[in-house]
């Protein structure tokens, strides 16, 4: 009788261990690289939106970008550490939160989302607390999401949030997780992933590692090259390893930024993800000390990637349109990479705003 039992232990563990091979694919990132040395031989419509310039709208860097119909809600989460909103002819409108130890302000900004439909801000700050506002800039509340587990990102879906920890949180523990998924009154609903088993001393080289369109939910998670498909539903999450022919960074060197950084050209690794377009990951990658911008089908399960020297920063999409940063500097100084038009009558020198680019894939 205990053989037999020893037996079916032996199977089903056999059979787990097959399933989770089963459902984890791996795709490679370099088997499909071509150079674009034209851009416009991939994309068409290009159009710019400089932002309005003035001591208020000043912006150091575009975290993140979030279009709705009429606006553009900019996130500055290193110099100005608020949201920025832009009429998406790019008018000011007005900042959303602020530095400070008062009421309804904070001492860091990670990331934000927006809620449309109750027309609220929610902004994920310094631990991993929220604050919640309105489209008018006006505090409505915070809520505390973890007692001990550090939360970087936030993201959207039709039915709630999802935050991640970034492997830069607790080790051990009940939250020692790396994704946390909560309803949309922020009711913890699960959490899953599990996170390396050493500390990461560095930041994400990825701003926005949750990514939605209306075909889904995908966290890509770029100290472990891995993407995670619909992590909001755990007996439907898929997991996709990323491979750079064995050559991305090990992972113990990410707990020493010292011995990190003098090597890193050595290795693959991604830099940033965009956005996820009817279920294809928009993101770069270093190979060899070039940039690369990779086209990473879901549906498919197949890697496009391109060996370029210049692209807009992709920053967002909407219906088909990427949205990109572009310096000033750039455009000022005249750009000819491609051909394209102003949608408004904003003045661009070296010391505006970063200026909006909108493109479509052919």
């Amino acid at each position: 009788m205990k053989q037999l039992i020893l037996v079916l232990c032996i199977l089903s563990l056999t059979f787990t261990a097959f399933a989770d091979d089963k459902e984890k694919t791996t795709l490679k990132m370099l088997d499909n690289v071509t150079t674009l040395d034209d851009i416009t031989t991939e994309f068409d419509e290009f159009e710019y939106t400089p932002l309005e310039t003035t001591a208020e709208s000043i912006i150091g860097r575009i975290t993140k970008l979030i279009p709705t119909n009429d606006n553009l809600f900019i996130l500055d989460a290193s110099q100005r550490k608020c949201v920025l909103i832009f009429s998406r002819k790019g008018k000011f409108i007005r900042t959303i939160g602020r530095k400070g130890a008062g009421p309804g302000e904070y001492k860091s900004l990670n990331d934000f989302t927006i809620d449309e439909q109750r027309k609220q801000i929610i902004m994920l700050t310094d631990h991993s607390t929220l604050m919640i506002y309105d489209f008018e800039g006006q505090f409505i509340r915070k809520k505390k999401l973890t007692s001990s587990a550090h939360l970087y990102n936030i993201g959207r879906y039709n039915n709630g949030y999802i935050c991640s920890a970034n492997h830069q949180s607790v080790l051990e523990g009940d939250e020692a997780y790396l994704l946390f998924n909560y309803d949309r009154d922020f009711n913890l609903k699960g959490k899953i992933g599990e996170v390396l088993p050493l500390w990461v001393s560095i930041p994400s080289n990825v701003n926005n590692p949750i990514l939605t369109d209306q075909s889904g939910t995908v966290f890509f998670d770029s100290f472990t090259n891995q993407i995670y498909i619909n992590p909001e539903d755990k007996s439907k999450t898929k997991t996709i390893a990323l491979d750079f022919d064995g050559n991305a960074i090990p992972t113990e060197l990410y707990a020493d930024y010292q011995k990190l950084f003098p090597v890193m050209g050595k290795y693959s690794f991604f830099t940033e993800t965009a956005c996820l377009v009817d279920h294809t990951v928009y993101c770069s990658f270093v190979n060899k000390k070039f940039v690369h911008l990779a086209l990473i089908d879901l549906d498919n399960m197949q890697v496009k990637s391109f060996k370029r020297k210049w692209f807009p920063r992709i920053l967002s999409h909407e219906n088909g349109t990427l949205f990109a940063s572009m310096r000033a500097d750039v455009i000022a100084n005249g750009h000819d990479f491609f051909k394209a038009k102003s949608t408004n009558n904003y003045k661009v020198t070296i010391e505006s705003n970063p200026v909006i680019v909108t493109f479509k894939k052919k």
